[in-house]
């Protein structure tokens, strides 16, 4: 990307990312890992076995028929994840993340309701309804992550928010669902603890100031840096958007071979 290659040209890259990552953004590692955490927990609700093993073992559902909700709940968070992605560009990552997020905490019951009433096909319609959410939730992410670090420590922060969101939000969560449907003799129980962890999730994106908007913040105000344009081909329009960063620039080609233009805020 221009941001890598621009680094590379000043030789700004760190020698030691981790220690650096740790050291000066940990608020950050723990926003994003938390972030991530409630997505993850759900998800394995719909391809960690739980539901599968649930609806065989207790109800006595057809494996290969719960398989092909799981298949198709899979492709509904496939799509949803477009969807999110998509529509985090237009009204920004945090508030993309918290509206699944929102839209999770409110399906949670009804989806487990569903499911313990042990027909094949309400778990079915909670399977795909799972996928909405995730989905919706999983957009977003890997550009929201990539804008809370800096490009310095970009791919280890991304990595290490990451791999703690999936081990607290996720790894245990088979074996918690497991352990409160045994212990409370229904797997309605599951709902509080899944909702515990949105709003977990949902506290976490609310506090981020990543990816609010991506058309009004600009380089503006008293201690704003300067806008410096550059020249551009004619023919071509010049791109504004936002960027979690003063160095970061925005290229746009509309027309000729490698034609571009740029908008950059230098401090």
């Amino acid at each position: 990307s221009p941001v890598f290659a621009e680094l590379e040209e000043a030789a700004e890259k760190s020698k030691a990312p981790v220690g650096e990552l740790l050291r000066k953004h940990p608020k950050q590692v723990v926003t994003a890992a938390a972030s991530f955490m409630g997505n993850n927990a759900l998800g394995y609700m719909i391809v960690g076995g739980f539901v599968l093993a649930y609806g065989t073992k207790v109800h006595g559902l057809s494996r290969d028929h719960l398989l092909r909700w799981v298949f198709a709940a899979a492709v509904v968070w496939l799509v949803f994840t477009l969807i999110g992605a998509i529509w985090s560009d237009r009204i920004g990552r945090t508030r993309g993340y918290k509206i699944g997020y929102v839209l999770m905490a409110l399906l949670l019951f009804p989806q487990f309701w569903l499911i313990s009433g042990g027909t094949e096909l309400g778990t079915g319609i909670a399977l795909l309804s799972m996928g909405v959410p995730s989905g919706l939730t999983y957009g977003p992410q890997s550009a929201m992550f990539a804008e809370m670090f800096p490009a310095q420590i970009r791919l280890s922060g991304v990595s290490i928010a990451y791999a703690i969101g999936a081990v607290f939000g996720g790894a245990f969560a088979p074996m918690i669902a497991e352990y409160l449907t045994t212990s409370f003799g229904t797997v309605v129980a599951v709902a509080p603890y899944l909702l515990l962890v949105t709003l977990i999730s949902l506290a976490s994106t609310s506090s981020s100031r990543i990816g609010r908007t991506n058309r009004s913040t600009r380089c503006r105000g008293a201690n704003a840096p300067a806008r410096r344009r550059t020249r551009r081909p004619h023919g071509l329009k010049e791109t504004r958007w936002p960027s979690p960063s003063p160095r970061r620039r925005i290229w746009e080609r509309r027309s000729g071979p490698w034609s571009y233009s740029r908008t950059v805020c230098t401090p």
